[in-house]
């Protein structure tokens, strides 16, 4: 009952098509449960009776989609292990089959995985790159954030190893020369209502966020971001907060990201502005007045990564004795390498004072000065 008959035949068709181009086959089962079984002994016991592939080369794959147990696995015969190894049928099923299971397409889910499963067998030849779009950026289509899913590609000749290891579709965007990183975020009601908080300036570190600027004080570019970002949440006719991110380059801001929801970026509003980005989420999505213009003082966001507990919980208490700090832990049980535990916002009347506390805290809390 997941695929109607037309869309049950065009599978069947791409099926048919690959095993006649490359030999190897390809099998999409749909059942309602495999209980009292695992899935993955159930998927290797079909597999091995179903005898896929071809003879003495076992290049045959199975795709079990378990509808009531909403369970999934991709068996691959052992001629098939080098291109399809357990780790990229993990990943097919995980960022390119369940976006779609969640949010309802199940007929688009089945075709989506089944394309990815044709890719990695056919071994599609990739196109001819010109050299100028290198170096480059390997982005994987879904799930990417705080720089996973991401790989620098110095020339063409990295990339077929790249997409094999990535396991599902890519975006490869040219590397760019950046003068800077900047973000704006807006909140729109149903109404059509706009109102942004200042733009504010971004460093990174290892692709994650590590230290925010707001506001920005850049009139001229500010005036752009707001123009292009009210103009994006306006064409989406998009309801709460939006973040657009921005790269400057040669003088010129182009959009890198968008957010559909309260961001990182975002967050030092919760202290320095009069209304914060949450709030302003809610009068959107409530269609409340939204303020004219959000007023905000200078304040230096900085990002709490699991690392700073690996020798202990961090002086918290000498944090917060510094003047204008606001402190912010997420409740996080793990404190791993590289994951947001919180942030910490230093806000006061003038620059001077924030970017001298804010240069006084990363020390105390042992993060690299900036």
């Amino acid at each position: 009952g997941l695929l109607a008959v037309d869309r049950r035949e065009a599978i069947e068709a791409r099926l048919v098509a690959l095993e006649r181009e490359k030999g190897a086959q390809v099998a999409v089962l749909l059942v309602a449960t495999t209980r009292p079984e695992a899935i993955e002994e159930y998927a290797l016991r079909v597999a091995e009776a179903g005898r896929l592939g071809r003879k003495g080369v076992d290049d045959g794959v199975l795709f079990v989609v378990a509808r009531d147990d909403r369970r999934m696995r991709i068996e691959v015969g052992r001629g098939l292990e080098g291109a399809i190894p357990d780790a990229i049928a993990k990943r097919i099923i995980a960022d390119v089959v369940t976006p779609y299971f969640k949010a309802g397409d199940f007929p688009r889910g089945i075709e989506a995985g089944v394309d990815a499963i044709a890719a990695r067998v056919s071994g599609e030849p990739l196109p001819a790159l010109p050299a100028a779009l290198f170096p480059a950026i390997l982005k994987t289509a879904r799930e990417g954030y705080d720089g996973k899913g991401q790989w620098t590609i110095h020339n063409a000749g990295e990339l077929p190893a790249a997409l094999a290891a990535s396991g599902v579709p890519c975006v490869l965007e040219k590397r760019l020369p950046l003068e800077g990183e900047f973000a704006l975020t807006l909140a729109r009601s149903p109404s059509g209502a706009i109102s942004a908080l200042p733009l504010v300036q971004n460093w990174h570190s290892g692709g994650i966020l590590d230290q925010t600027r707001s506001p920005a004080n850049v009139p001229a570019l500010e005036a752009e971001a707001q123009r292009i970002a009210e103009h994006i949440i306006a064409a989406l006719d998009y309801v709460g907060v939006l973040t657009v991110e921005f790269f400057l380059v040669g003088g010129q801001l182009l959009v890198n990201e968008m957010a559909p929801r309260p961001h990182n970026s975002g967050h030092p509003s919760i202290d320095n502005a009069g209304c914060s980005q949450f709030e302003l989420q809610v009068r959107a999505l409530c269609d409340l007045p939204l303020p004219a213009q959000a007023e905000v003082q200078p304040a230096i966001l900085l990002n709490l990564l699991g690392d700073l507990w690996q020798d202990g919980t961090p002086d918290w208490a000498g944090a917060l004795a510094l003047p204008g700090v606001h402190l912010h832990l997420y409740g996080k049980g793990e404190a791993r390498p590289g994951r947001k535990m919180g942030h910490v916002t230093v806000t006061g009347r003038d620059w001077a004072a924030v970017e001298a506390t804010a240069h006084q805290l990363r020390a105390l809390l042992g993060l690299p000065p900036r």
